[in-house]
């Protein structure tokens, strides 16, 4: 399969690297990032979110791509779109998701509306969810 590279003027949306690991989890596995999503990951739970991450693109051929700022190659964390699979959610309909380090959450609008400009087309969606916090409002700032 051919690597995905989306560039927007800021940002590159790409897949995965095995050196990407590490720094993703330093970056996003952090108490405010992981507020809504579950708490922070134990170390022992890294290579479950790793193995779920990349199952969705052994499964489906797609999953979450990397969110690397093009400036000087920081990793900001990963957007995307997945195949829903968690209780209480529409199974099977694609879902717009994004984790970002705090610093970046800004930047998760940019990024969400690329990947949803590729995906329309590549993946035929004819419906998507998101799931995200009720509780908590994304700024926009510099979308």
């Amino acid at each position: 399969m051919a690597e995905t590279r989306i560039e927007t003027e800021r940002l590159i949306l790409r897949d995965w690297r095995e050196e990407d690991w590490p720094t993703f989890l330093r970056v996003t596995n952090t108490p405010e990032v992981m507020r809504w999503l579950g708490g922070v990951l134990p170390p022992e739970r890294y290579p479950w979110l790793k193995d779920r991450l990349e199952g969705y693109t052994r499964d489906h051929g797609h999953t979450f791509w990397v969110v690397e700022r093009k400036e000087d190659g920081a990793l900001l964390g990963f957007c995307g779109i997945k195949r829903a699979n968690q209780a209480g959610a529409p199974l099977g309909d694609f879902e717009v998701g994004w984790r970002l380090r705090e610093d970046a959450w800004a930047r998760a609008t940019r990024a969400r509306r690329r990947r949803l400009r590729w995906s329309r087309p590549s993946l035929s969606m004819a419906r998507r969810t998101s799931s995200r916090s009720p509780y908590r409002e994304i700024p926009e700032a510099g979308a």
